[in-house]
């Protein structure tokens, strides 16, 4: 597993993690297949997006970005999520570290 720096937005399928360290990391992969690993994109705060490797994967749109923040704030108890619209990736972090 190769990580470029933290913090990095972790994600997986519909669902998106903010990953502030390397115990943060582990935790969420842990129960993880490798299947599901080689699945997983990592997008740090420059707006590159790489997989678990290190290797270069194509990036996440803003409304795909979007849409993975709104659910994840929904999970979290937030309401009233409908208005938000990403206009760059460091709003993304700004919201999910929280």
């Amino acid at each position: 597993m190769t990580i470029k720096s933290y913090p990095f937005l972790l994600v997986l399928n519909q669902s998106i993690e903010f990953i502030a360290d390397q115990e943060i990391l582990e935790q969420h992969l842990h129960y993880l297949s490798a299947s599901q690993r080689s699945e997983v994109t990592c997008i740090y705060t420059d707006g590159s997006c790489y997989n678990l490797s290190g290797q270069p994967v194509v990036a996440i749109s803003l409304d795909r970005l979007t849409d993975l923040v709104k659910n994840w704030l929904v999970m979290e108890g937030h309401c009233c999520v409908q208005k938000i619209q990403l206009r760059n990736i460091a709003e993304a972090f700004a919201l999910l570290a929280e």
